[in-house]
């Protein structure tokens, strides 16, 4: 079964309909470059046969190219290109690389857009049409998702929406690359997350991320020769979030679907400012007692934050009083609770009044790291003796230990979400780290939920958000680099 022409018109009709609709701009200054080119013997090879088009694209007005069969149709806004350009849609006529574990390229979706490399400044779209009879047995079409290459290695897009009815797959894209529509091998198996590669801003080394969005959007740290700077990552670039003038650095600690981040911009080595980035402007906040000093750790979709140990609502500052903010991005939920800890028992924090969480058994010291938007709460539990923390969740009064991987001694939760996964850091007297998901009530180091092959350890999850999306810290030599693992569909929300 083929697209015939009126799917194509469909498609055509679909992609008037999306522009202008990109969302926010951005300043673009690197992100992961990455290469069509395949891996020999061992890549799959796309169709050739259905032709390319050519369309130019003034860059005030945006525009619509398709491959010559309506099969693959990109959608280009006004303003999300920096210079007129003639844009290209084409069937993969070459090598690729070998999808990852337990996945494969539907027949006929491989297409590569060019200019090769080339970034928005606004978000476009991208939907590709496939066919259902080519889906393995089981394998549901709402599974579908789009992949990218990224530095020779297929990577999946986050927010892939899929049209049974129409048989197409729809992405928002953020720079120009070969993109297919992939389904798992069978229906059963396979790793729960793919592991996508945040890599580090222009001249730097390492990123480590700070906190996701309700969209799965990622806010960090960039470090290198260059010192110190904030990130961003949305629709697969990553951005420079800049500084306050004549600061030496800044780190984002948090970030909203609005696309704004918290963080601090830092004066030297002594001295940090909190501040907020949006749109490539830094802005400088106070905290409750008019202080300059400090950092923004959290900020919801509601624009609500935290600085210092003050939440900020609508603009007024309001200090926690009797109660001490986790300086964690996954301490504030959207309806502005938050987590932390009043004397030595952990607790929430919710419009002027503290919920006492009270001690794990046979612990001392229990602190909130985090909670979810329905007010689950994790963080951890220490004895006195021996100052080794291990996890606890608390759910409607009830506190349960989450215990450290086999062989560990500590574990730290950094995030819980809505359906009670929690992710954080298992280690053992904190001379090893690996990244963790509890679940269940099951314990599961992350490294086994992945792709085997993968070149990245994961050493940490730092946050996770209600798609079930991680954000985690990736080893592999000497390199450290920020992670998203994306779930696929089906395996990581539970």
């Amino acid at each position: 079964m083929k697209p015939n022409s009126l799917l194509a018109i469909f498609l055509l009709s679909l992609a008037v309909a999306l522009i202008g609709c990109g969302g926010g701009s951005l300043n673009a200054n690197g992100g992961n470059h990455h290469t069509s080119t395949g891996t020999g013997s061992t890549g799959t090879t796309g169709s050739s046969t259905t032709g390319s088009t050519s369309g130019f694209i003034n860059k005030d007005k945006g525009g619509i190219v398709s491959s010559v069969d309506g099969k693959a149709v990109v959608v280009i806004p006004a303003k999300a290109l920096l210079q007129n350009t003639t844009v290209k849609v084409a069937p993969v006529d070459f090598a690729l690389p070998t999808p990852p574990e337990n996945t494969q390229i539907l027949p006929g979706t491989a297409f590569e857009l060019s200019p090769d490399g080339l970034f928005f400044s606004i978000p476009g779209s991208l939907t590709i049409a496939y066919d259902p009879l080519n889906l393995p047995i089981g394998v549901p079409e709402s599974s579908l998702q789009i992949y990218t290459i990224q530095n020779s290695v297929w990577q999946p897009v986050p927010g892939t929406i899929v049209n049974a009815a129409a048989h197409t797959a729809s992405v928002q894209i953020g720079h120009f690359s070969v993109y297919a529509v992939m389904s798992t091998v069978s229906a059963t198996t396979g790793p729960v997350y793919d592991v996508i590669d945040l890599g580090v801003l222009p001249g730097d080394s390492a990123t480590t991320p700070s906190g996701i969005s309700s969209d799965g959007k990622v806010a960090g740290l960039s470090t290198g020769p260059n010192g110190q700077r904030a990130f961003l990552w949305s629709n697969g670039v990553l951005f420079d979030l800049f500084k306050r003038p004549g600061d030496i650095g800044a780190r984002a600690t948090s970030v909203n679907s609005s696309t704004v981040a918290g963080g601090t911009s830092i004066q030297n080595s002594q001295t940090g400012f909190p501040v907020l980035f949006s749109n490539g402007k830094v802005t400088q906040v106070a905290t409750e007692f008019g202080q300059t000093g400090g950092t923004v750790t959290a900020i919801n979709d509601g624009g609500d934050f935290i600085v210092g140990n003050a939440l900020v609502r609508a603009g007024v500052v309001k200090g926690l009083t009797g109660f001490t903010a986790s300086q964690n991005s996954g301490a504030l939920n959207e309806k502005g609770v938050i987590a932390g800890y009043a004397g030595s028992h952990a607790g929430l924090y919710r419009n002027g009044s503290i919920t006492d969480a009270g001690l794990l058994d046979g612990y001392d010291v229990t602190v909130g790291t985090a909670l979810s938007d329905d007010d689950k709460l994790v963080g951890t539990a220490t004895k006195t003796a021996d100052a080794k923390p291990v996890g606890f969740i608390w759910v409607n009064g009830v506190m349960t230990k989450i215990p450290p991987l086999t062989g560990d001694n500590i574990l730290v939760p950094n995030g819980v979400n809505t359906s009670t996964v929690v992710v954080g850091t298992s280690s053992k007297d904190f001379l090893t780290s690996r990244g963790f998901r509890f679940a269940g009530g099951t314990v599961t180091d992350l490294n086994t939920l992945v792709p085997t092959g993968t070149p990245w350890t994961i050493s940490q999850a730092i946050a996770i958000n209600n798609r079930g999306q991680i954000a985690a810290v990736g080893v592999s030599g000497n390199l450290g680099h920020a992670l998203l693992l994306n779930p696929r569909p089906g395996r990581g929300r539970r």
